[in-house]
């Protein structure tokens, strides 16, 4: 009797492996590669062409950039502390819910989860158009689909791609998530100096080529280009919240 009540005295007092968790196995460099590389998506090459066009002048372009980094500073700040204090994966879901009820979770999710899915099929598009302008025999139509668009068509491969990617695991994830993001930050700054480089010499043989210039609005018109400009900046940083949905995946979520 004495070995039969320790017996089960041990198997109670061994602890017991909970269900349905996720793995920690996500890192501070995780983070860090999820914020930069959601923020340096493929806004970064299309954006400014039409902020410029929008504010044709260099300290009101400047500006409305400024104004977008301060907005996903403040941002990630709040968020960070949001992620800190509820380590939970689902992103803005968690918080919304938390604070407002299951409804408001329920709306923010859906939404959250809709932006997201329309966000991946423009980035897979953008991904697509400037893989043609590199490689031409990724442009023009597919005769044996109907005349479908090999852009389309490349863009869905891309998506399909990334699909694998996280279905074969988080680790598989995270390896592709630091290794682009370290691609496209150093792209990135390559090509800032670029601009600072070999900028000035191509904008004054520009100027001198170009009989007229786009004129800077005035009046409401301006108000409406700023508006029209911060939407497209911030659209285009919005993503240094990325880590959010990782909460629980994360082994020291107060990093």
């Amino acid at each position: 009797m004495s070995g039969t009540s320790e017996t089960s005295s041990t198997a109670n007092s061994q602890p017991v492996v909970g269900r349905g968790r996720l793995l920690q196995v996500l890192g501070m460099w995780f983070g860090m590669a999820a914020a930069i590389g959601n923020t340096i998506a493929a806004g970064i090459v299309r954006t400014p062409g039409d902020v410029a066009r929008l504010l044709p002048n260099a300290w009101m372009f400047l500006g409305v950039w400024v104004l977008g980094g301060l907005y996903a500073f403040s941002g990630a700040s709040s968020m960070a502390e949001l992620g800190a204090a509820i380590p939970r994966s689902g992103g803005q879901y968690n918080f919304s819910r938390r604070a407002l009820g299951d409804y408001a979770g329920f709306i923010v999710g859906w939404s959250d989860w809709l932006s997201t899915c329309g966000t991946a099929a423009a980035v897979a598009i953008v991904i697509a158009e400037y893989s043609g302008a590199l490689f031409p025999v990724l442009t023009g139509n597919l005769t044996v689909l109907g005349h479908m668009r090999i852009e389309l068509i490349v863009a869905v491969f891309v998506i399909l791609g990334f699909f694998v990617l996280q279905w074969r695991g988080i680790r598989w994830g995270s390896g592709a998530q630091l290794s682009t993001a370290a691609f496209k930050t150093g792209a990135f700054l390559i090509l800032v100096m670029a601009c600072f480089l070999l900028g000035g010499p191509a904008h004054r043989a520009t100027q001198q080529s170009t009989t007229s210039s786009l004129a800077l609005p005035s009046g409401w018109p301006l108000i409406v280009a700023i508006m029209l400009g911060l939407q497209g900046v911030i659209y285009t940083v919005d993503g240094w919240d990325g880590i959010i949905y990782f909460g629980e995946e994360v082994r020291n979520p107060g990093r």
